[in-house]
């Protein structure tokens, strides 16, 4: 049996998202960086939107500058155990 293909018609106000004006009008905070941070920011944008990066220029030049540089200080502020017990991670 041969099932018939339906066509979905989506109306036209439905085609277009809509944001409010206030959205529109609000300019990116990532607007006036200049290089290097702007090609940074500009290759890896959407990956900290997806992380729910902070939208904070200073932020965005000081996670550019601690990748350039190496620094790696993590450490500093939390650590992970090793829980012998549940056989995970803390």
């Amino acid at each position: 049996m041969v099932e018939e293909k339906k066509e979905i018609k989506i109306p036209e106000e439905k085609k277009e998202l809509k944001f409010p004006e206030e959205a529109k009008k609000q300019p990116s905070p990532f607007e006036n960086l200049k290089e290097p941070y702007k090609s940074f920011y500009e290759s890896h944008g959407v990956q900290l939107i997806s992380i729910n990066f902070p939208p904070s220029p200073s932020l965005l030049m000081k996670l550019y500058d601690k990748l350039i540089k190496g620094v790696f200080d993590a450490n500093e502020y939390f650590q992970i155990l090793d829980n012998e017990d549940e056989e995970s991670f803390q």
